[in-house]
Parts: C-alpha cells; structure tokens; sequence
C-alpha cells in the first residue's frame, strides 16, 4: 500500500476468488482518489484452470507426472490437459485468450487513466506478457510473485507494445524510515545462478539504500564494466557504486572487464556456475554493474524481443535480476527497476 499512496487510481479490477478481493479490499484504504467507491469483479482474471492438477503439492507433479510437467515448463503453448469428458485443452493457450479479451474490453474506457489490477501470479504473467505483445510460448521466462507490484504503461488501442517500469516491487513488512524491498522468491528452486543486473550512468552518484536490498543476499561474484568513456574518464567509477552496493558483502570477488569483452565474459562466467552446479540444489548470485545500454541489449535479447524495444524502461541505479534454474530452462526475468522507497506521510 505505500508505492499506492502516492498513485492516482481511477479503477480497480479483481479476479472474482475470494483472495484476490481480500487483497483488494486492504489496498483500498491506500488509494487517494476521492471519487474511486468501489471495485469491479472481472471474470476473465480469474485464475488458470488446470483441473487435473488441483489439490496437488509441486513435487508431486513434477514426479509422478514429469512428462506432462516438462511441457509445461518447456512449452507452455503445447501443454495440454484433458478432462474427465470433453475434448483436451490448453490452459495457457486459454488464459493467454482470456488476457487479451481484458485488455480489448477494458482499456478504451480508460484512455489516459491508472488502473489497479488484482489477480493471481499465472493471469499477471499472461497480462503482462501480452501486454508486451508476447505470445504464450514466452510464459514462464517472466514471473509474478505473491504481492509483488508491477507497472507498466498501456496503449489503449493496443496497436504498439506496452512500456515496464516496475517488475515485482515487494516491501518488507518492518516499519522503517526506508521502506526496503525483497529480492523475489525463486519459484523454480534455490538453485542455479541468480544474476543482480544494476545499470550505472556515469557521473550519477550511486543509490545509498541499495545495499538495504541485497542484505539477505550473498553474493559469490560481481563482474564490473570499465566505465571509463571520453565524458567521464574516471575508470573506477563502477567500482565506487560496487563497493557501496556490496556493503554487507565484503567476501565478493570483483572482477573488471573492459566494456568491448563484458558480455562476452559475463555470459561465460554464467556457464560456468551452471556447469558446476549441473549435480547440485547450491544457488550460485551475481552482480553485474554496467551502463544502461549494455544492460538493455542483454535484457532484449533474454526476452526476444526486437534489439532497439525500450518495453523495458530501465532506469540507472535501480535493480533487476534474473535466474538461471539450471543449464537446460529458459532464464526468467524476476525483477525490474527494484528500489528503495520512502514511507509516505499523508499532509
């Protein structure tokens, strides 16, 4: 409710499950705008149907039915079900189908408007990625975490692909003159390599509440891009926001790159944690600090999507991340724009 505070809503909608209104329903006193009164229950949020998994835990599915569990991770588009009568449907392909129906239903009536959408993390993903203009196929490569707040911007006509700001935005829940958010939660596991992507603009001064973020997180590694440019020729100035972001680890080793080899080593130190975790649950964690337009190519490239898209509105000294589960899924794109925010005090 706090980032809410300082939102202009002109509309809410939720999914019509009983969690999703009671969600709603402890946002709603956060919410400034005087004339919202109330929300509107929308069916076509509601939660992926997958009936023949229901009332089943995780690991049960994905070992007494890893064959059916791997589409669904690998190909999402293709993962089928089949009912006890009727034909066999495709949950995604379906849910992908209800997100799009949203958007052409919902958005011509709020032409230059913020919108609240309360729903489940598998709707979320489907209404983002399709908002991106993403199709099924790329399901599982971005994530919705429990609570976590997005944002992004929307063409009302739906003719050019929608804008990300914020990617899972999860405070913590102890009061402090700093509201720190939480690294996401690692849905495929705690396993792997979990890459902390922060863009630095030479000549900014780095972020102080970044190191309140990654206090809970040991970080193994950090790969650091030789900032040093014909506008600003201190070379160490990516070390500078390093040292502070890597405040509660002192145990981190830093490695500089010049900017012509950095991705390239980048990507190998990335294979090489997987190769050595290949027989392993250890999560390996990265930190990458480079400028933005080395971080956008990487992230475009991550999603599929076109090498000039700004859909990812990247802003220096804010973090993103992204978890590689193992050598043989999809990475996922976890978190954009991550930051600290301050508490707002209503006048």
């Amino acid at each position: 409710g706090q980032f809410l505070t300082r939102c202009p809503i002109q509309a809410v909608y939720v999914s019509p499950l009983r969690r999703a209104k009671d969600t709603a329903a402890a946002l709603l006193p956060h919410l400034t705008t005087p004339t919202l009164k109330r929300v509107s229950t929308h069916n076509l949020l509601r939660e992926i149907s997958l009936p023949a998994w229901e009332g089943l835990r995780y690991e049960d599915v994905r070992s007494h039915q890893s064959a059916a569990y791997h589409t669904w991770q690998t190909a999402p588009h293709e993962f089928q079900m089949w009912p006890e009568q009727g034909e066999p449907c495709y949950p995604v392909r379906d849910l992908y189908q209800r997100a799009q129906q949203f958007w052409h239903t919902t958005l011509p009536h709020h032409h230059g408007q913020t919108i609240l959408i309360v729903s489940h993390g598998g709707t979320n993903q489907a209404l983002i990625n399709t908002a991106l203009q993403r199709s099924p196929q790329a399901h599982h490569s971005l994530q919705q975490t429990h609570s976590g707040l997005t944002v992004f911007d929307v063409d009302a006509t739906f003719h050019q692909p929608a804008q990300l700001h914020l990617l899972n935005l999860t405070l913590g829940s102890a009061p402090s003159a700093i509201a720190a958010p939480r690294l996401p939660k690692l849905k495929a596991g705690k396993q792997g390599v979990r890459l902390l992507l922060l863009p630095y603009q030479p000549g900014q001064i780095p972020d102080p509440t970044l190191p309140s973020l990654l206090r809970s997180a040991t970080i193994q590694a950090a790969v650091i891009e030789d900032c040093q440019t014909a506008t600003s020729p201190q070379p160490y100035a990516c070390h500078h926001i390093a040292e502070s972001v890597l405040t509660h680890n002192p145990e981190t080793v830093v490695l500089s790159v010049q900017r012509s080899h950095f991705w390239q080593q980048w990507q190998a130190a990335i294979s090489q944690s997987l190769q050595a975790q290949s027989t392993t649950d250890h999560l390996t964690t990265l930190l990458a600090v480079t400028q933005p337009d080395s971080l956008q190519a990487f992230l475009n490239h991550l999603l599929d999507l076109p090498s000039t898209s700004s859909a990812l509105a990247l802003q220096p000294n804010k973090l993103s991340v992204v978890h590689y589960p193992d050598a043989d899924t999809h990475p996922i794109l976890q978190a954009v724009n991550l930051t600290a925010i301050a508490p707002h005090h209503p006048r």
